[in-house]
């Protein structure tokens, strides 16, 4: 007979979702299922450019990289990690919060440093001369593959007694009724699927949608101040001694930049491309590619020829004010908890964020 209720049910197959979805089959007894309009970590996800470090200025955010990092290098060969280093130019960062982010990195058992000039020019010889003077330099970061890494979040919990729903979009969410149309805490949530007249049931629902929350969750008549924002990465065909060979983020510019294959270079800066239509969004813009190598030529100078666009990683994400990703339970539907506004950093935070997230789950299901 087919299942049809569960403990917690998982909105969105994306890294935040199937990294939730993890530990809750891992972790504990109960039964969890989740539903992915398409494919799993088909989305954004698949479109990220899998960048993974741990120094952020906030120490939340650190600890949840630090635990990503460390299920990756678990993982290296499913996941395709490839620790080949990090350097953050943090110039414009408060240098008291520079100090005390390295300081929790340490404590947390990362391996991290603050370059010295001379370092600067023997690791970055390629950075344009003092263009940058607080490089953070983390030796055992570097970047793993979006797509493996969902789809070994996805196996595992299946392993673990997860079920996995691809193809099935939830259109609607209700809360169960009592007399006088007041909600029990302890009543069921309904999910509907698109096309089919079975519903499903949940002690807690846990929503994981990106770009497609603020309309998912305004639907439900709920509220969201997170807003459509594009992502444009685009890989390029260069001179490999014009690049470092590691992963290189710049805090002013919003420039990244990492090896991609035999002379090519993944390459991308912060668009301001905001409240785009999630449907049609799949195609780079020149605009942005020029706007892109312009600034890159302002922190680096290719010695020969320019570097010329093979194509482009295209995706969206859902942003927030701050650009800090939150998890929250709904105050209006009860045992609903609402992930969203990672901002294009959910990849590199997914593991901690998911065991966060797994945690609001649970003390809402523990009051009920």
């Amino acid at each position: 007979m087919q299942k049809t209720h569960f403990d917690i049910a998982i909105v969105g197959g994306g890294i935040m979702g199937l990294a939730t979805l993890y530990h809750i089959a891992t972790r504990t007894d109960l039964s969890v299922a989740l539903f992915e309009q398409g494919r799993l970590g088909g989305g954004s996800t698949h479109k990220s450019g899998g960048f993974v470090r741990a120094f952020h200025a906030n120490p939340q955010e650190i600890e949840w990289s630090v635990q990503t990092l460390r299920f990756l290098r678990q993982y290296q060969s499913e996941t395709a990690f490839n620790p080949i280093g990090c350097f953050y130019l943090a110039d414009g960062i408060d240098s008291n919060a520079v100090g005390q982010a390295l300081e929790t990195m340490t404590q947390l058992g990362e391996k991290v440093d603050a370059c010295s000039e001379q370092e600067i020019v023997t690791y970055l010889p390629q950075l344009q001369h003092q263009a940058r003077k607080t490089v953070i330099h983390e030796p055992n970061a570097g970047f793993a593959d979006p797509l493996k890494t969902s789809l070994l979040y996805a196996e595992l919990a299946k392993q673990a007694g997860a079920t996995i729903f691809e193809c099935a979009q939830i259109t609607d969410i209700e809360q169960t009724h009592i007399e006088q149309n007041d909600i029990a805490a302890d009543s069921p949530l309904t999910l509907h699927i698109n096309g089919s007249e079975t519903p499903i049931t949940a002690k807690a629902v846990s929503i994981n949608l990106g770009a497609w929350s603020p309309e998912f969750l305004h639907k439900l008549g709920l509220p969201s101040d997170v807003f459509k924002k594009g992502i444009q990465a685009d890989t390029y065909l260069v001179n490999e001694e014009d690049f470092p060979p590691f992963c290189v983020l710049d805090y002013q510019t919003d420039i990244y930049t990492r090896p991609f294959g035999h002379q090519q270079q993944l390459i991308g800066i912060a668009t301001q491309k905001f409240d785009v239509d999630l449907h049609h969004h799949h195609q780079s813009d020149p605009a942005q590619q020029a706007a892109c190598l312009t600034q890159l030529n302002t922190l680096m100078n290719p010695q020969q020829d320019k570097p010329v666009a093979l194509g482009g990683r295209i995706g969206f994400d859902g942003y927030s004010k701050d650009f800090r990703g939150k998890i929250y339970l709904s105050k209006a539907i009860p045992n609903l908890c609402i992930s969203e506004g990672w901002s294009g950093a959910g990849f590199k935070m997914a593991h901690g964020a998911g065991e966060h997230t797994m945690k609001t789950l649970l003390s809402a299901i523990s009051a009920i």
